[in-house]
């Protein structure tokens, strides 16, 4: 079968559902499966009015595709800590199956979720990963800002350490903020 070369982890793509109801307008979504895999896998909330219908597209419906777009690669050199809302853990989701075609260090997810039902075991979704991969999922009420203790003390521990957030806004201003305060690189 032909991998899926073309779509490597964390690419944004967008697509357009052609199915009867659907507004045939693009929306984006991360790549969450890894380059090397057989399929090109997605991790779609059902929130809009196309997501919460894409269980009603019939197999002769259409579906078209733009991308992937490159939105950012980690350097697997370094350590790794990513912090992911909600559905942010998407491109997350891609670059841990992928874990196992990369030479690399310690890699630390923290998944902030509303409800329990979010919660996405990588591990599970994943397949193998390493002994240094952690992952840390947050019950954050909704409409608060996350807590991010266990993020400063990760990043207090290694400020070598790769950082890379994905989520809603504000989500990632909070983010943005609470690390440059820690004394995090911007970069």
């Amino acid at each position: 079968a032909q991998k899926n070369l073309q779509y490597p982890a964390g690419s944004i793509v967008y697509l357009r559902f052609e199915g009867s109801g659907f507004s045939r307008q693009w929306h984006p979504f991360s790549v969450a499966s890894c380059r090397y895999e057989d399929d090109l896998r997605l991790l779609i909330k059902g929130l809009g009015a196309d997501t919460t219908k894409i269980g009603d597209l019939q197999q002769a419906d259409v579906v078209l595709i733009r991308g992937p777009f490159r939105e950012f690669t980690p350097d697997f050199s370094r350590q790794q800590i990513w912090i992911a809302g909600g559905i942010g853990i998407a491109p997350f989701a891609g670059y841990a199956a992928c874990l196992a075609h990369y030479a690399h260090g310690r890699v630390s997810v923290f998944h902030f979720i509303e409800r329990e039902e979010q919660k996405l075991s990588l591990r599970t979704y994943a397949g193998r990963l390493p002994a240094a991969f952690t992952e840390t999922s947050v019950l954050t009420p909704p409409h608060t800002l996350p807590d991010l203790t266990a993020v400063l003390s990760a990043a207090a521990q290694d400020k070598d350490a790769q950082f890379i957030a994905c989520g809603p806004p504000r989500f990632m201003r909070y983010i943005r903020l609470t690390l440059r305060h820690a004394g995090v690189d911007a970069s």
